[in-house]
Protein backbone atom coordinates (compact mmCIF):
# COMPACT_ATOMS: atom_id res chain seq x y z
CA UNK A 1 0.00 0.00 0.00
CA UNK A 2 1.35 2.83 -1.02
CA UNK A 3 1.52 6.49 0.88
CA UNK A 4 -0.95 7.95 -1.28
CA UNK A 5 -3.78 5.47 -0.90
CA UNK A 6 -3.83 5.42 2.81
CA UNK A 7 -6.90 6.99 4.44
CA UNK A 8 -5.91 10.62 5.92
CA UNK A 9 -6.70 10.49 9.49
CA UNK A 10 -9.20 12.95 11.12
CA UNK A 11 -8.82 16.66 10.25
CA UNK A 12 -8.62 16.92 14.41
CA UNK A 13 -5.38 14.79 14.51
CA UNK A 14 -4.21 16.53 11.87
CA UNK A 15 -4.33 19.55 13.59
CA UNK A 16 -2.91 18.54 16.47
CA UNK A 17 0.47 16.83 14.65
CA UNK A 18 0.54 20.39 13.09
CA UNK A 19 0.70 22.00 16.34
CA UNK A 20 3.28 19.53 17.62
CA UNK A 21 5.11 20.00 14.74
CA UNK A 22 5.30 23.73 14.42
CA UNK A 23 5.87 24.01 18.21
CA UNK A 24 8.98 21.95 17.53
CA UNK A 25 10.58 23.49 14.34
CA UNK A 26 9.69 26.82 15.78
CA UNK A 27 11.74 25.34 19.08
CA UNK A 28 14.40 23.61 16.82
CA UNK A 29 15.24 26.65 14.74
CA UNK A 30 15.43 28.90 17.60
CA UNK A 31 17.47 27.40 20.41
CA UNK A 32 19.20 24.22 18.92
CA UNK A 33 22.52 23.95 17.13
CA UNK A 34 20.79 21.43 14.39
CA UNK A 35 22.41 19.03 12.01
CA UNK A 36 26.07 20.14 11.25
CA UNK A 37 25.37 23.10 13.44
CA UNK A 38 22.77 24.76 10.28
CA UNK A 39 20.18 26.64 12.95
CA UNK A 40 23.23 28.12 14.88
CA UNK A 41 24.93 29.47 11.40
CA UNK A 42 21.49 30.66 10.80
CA UNK A 43 21.20 32.87 13.88
CA UNK A 44 24.53 34.32 13.57
CA UNK A 45 23.93 35.13 10.20
CA UNK A 46 21.02 36.72 11.11
CA UNK A 47 22.39 39.15 14.00
CA UNK A 48 20.57 36.92 16.94
CA UNK A 49 23.87 36.40 18.67
CA UNK A 50 24.24 40.86 18.62
CA UNK A 51 21.59 41.77 20.47
CA UNK A 52 21.16 45.91 21.81
CA UNK A 53 20.60 47.67 24.57
CA UNK A 54 16.76 46.29 25.34
CA UNK A 55 18.02 42.41 24.86
CA UNK A 56 16.82 41.76 21.52
CA UNK A 57 18.89 41.39 17.85
CA UNK A 58 19.46 44.20 15.39
CA UNK A 59 17.29 42.88 12.72
CA UNK A 60 13.13 42.14 11.97
CA UNK A 61 14.78 38.65 11.30
CA UNK A 62 17.04 38.56 13.80
CA UNK A 63 14.34 39.15 16.21
CA UNK A 64 12.10 36.40 14.57
CA UNK A 65 14.92 33.74 14.95
CA UNK A 66 15.48 34.26 18.79
CA UNK A 67 11.89 34.05 19.69
CA UNK A 68 10.00 30.79 19.81
CA UNK A 69 7.06 32.29 20.15
CA UNK A 70 7.00 34.25 17.12
CA UNK A 71 8.70 31.63 14.87
CA UNK A 72 5.82 29.48 16.29
CA UNK A 73 3.10 31.79 14.45
CA UNK A 74 4.64 30.98 11.18
CA UNK A 75 5.97 27.28 11.17
CA UNK A 76 1.60 27.09 13.23
CA UNK A 77 0.65 28.80 9.26
CA UNK A 78 3.18 26.47 7.15
CA UNK A 79 2.00 23.15 9.20
CA UNK A 80 -1.63 24.03 9.51
CA UNK A 81 -2.07 24.79 5.39
CA UNK A 82 -0.28 21.33 4.92
CA UNK A 83 -2.41 19.74 7.77
CA UNK A 84 -5.69 20.07 4.74
CA UNK A 85 -3.60 19.06 2.14
CA UNK A 86 -2.99 15.39 0.83
CA UNK A 87 0.91 16.40 2.55
CA UNK A 88 -0.21 16.03 5.69
CA UNK A 89 2.34 13.46 6.64
CA UNK A 90 5.15 15.70 6.58
CA UNK A 91 4.52 16.89 9.90
CA UNK A 92 4.73 13.60 11.08
CA UNK A 93 8.53 13.17 11.98
CA UNK A 94 8.60 16.38 13.80
CA UNK A 95 5.40 15.80 15.88
CA UNK A 96 6.45 12.64 16.75
CA UNK A 97 9.44 13.94 18.24
CA UNK A 98 8.41 16.67 19.94
CA UNK A 99 6.89 14.87 22.80
CA UNK A 100 10.21 13.67 23.37
CA UNK A 101 12.08 16.92 23.65
CA UNK A 102 9.18 18.04 25.93
CA UNK A 103 9.91 15.28 28.36
CA UNK A 104 13.81 15.41 27.90
CA UNK A 105 13.45 19.21 28.76
CA UNK A 106 10.90 18.76 31.68
CA UNK A 107 12.27 16.82 33.55
CA UNK A 108 16.09 18.04 32.81
CA UNK A 109 16.62 14.15 31.59
CA UNK A 110 20.71 13.65 30.77
CA UNK A 111 21.65 12.77 27.33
Amino acid sequence: MTLSKCNMPSPELRLILAALAAWRLAYMVTSELGPWDVFKQLRDRLGVPYLRDDGWPDSNAGRLFSCVKCMSVWAAALFGFLALTPLWWISLPLALSAPAVFIHDKWNIPK
